[in-house]
């Protein structure tokens, strides 16, 4: 399957897309690289895909989570509070993928604080 299979049957049938990327990462082992290589994709588009489909608690759950390294969780809460909310330079300050650090927080339950309104408020 090809990468353009892949992103119309988003599209068209996003049942059935679903089910060839989770096959795809069970025959790897959940090594979503090989996977990504599997559907003749590249590790990124992957990763977009499972976003795009909100498939993120089934994908985890093909792998076996690592355990936590001691204080992980309050590292990334610091970084998120240090950023704003902001998951993109939290992530670059813990150095660490973005997609790394996405999973890392819903496996320990931590939620992105609201980043305050970059605007201030209209008055009427």
């Amino acid at each position: 399957m090809t990468i353009h299979e892949i992103g119309a049957l988003i599209r068209t049938d996003p049942e059935l897309a679903k089910t060839k990327i989770l096959d795809a990462l069970r025959a790897t082992d959940g090594n979503r690289e090989r996977a990504a290589r599997v559907l003749g994709a590249g590790p990124r588009s992957l990763y977009r895909w499972i976003e795009r489909l909100g498939i993120w608690p089934d994908v985890d759950a093909i792998r076996e989570p690592l355990p936590a390294p001691p204080r992980s969780r309050e590292r990334i809460v610091n970084a998120l509070r240090r950023h704003e909310g902001n998951v993109e330079r939290a992530a670059r300050s813990l150095r660490v993928a973005e997609p790394t650090l996405k999973r890392r927080m819903r496996e320990l339950g931590v939620a992105a604080p609201e980043r305050p309104s970059e605007a201030p408020p209209l008055s009427a």
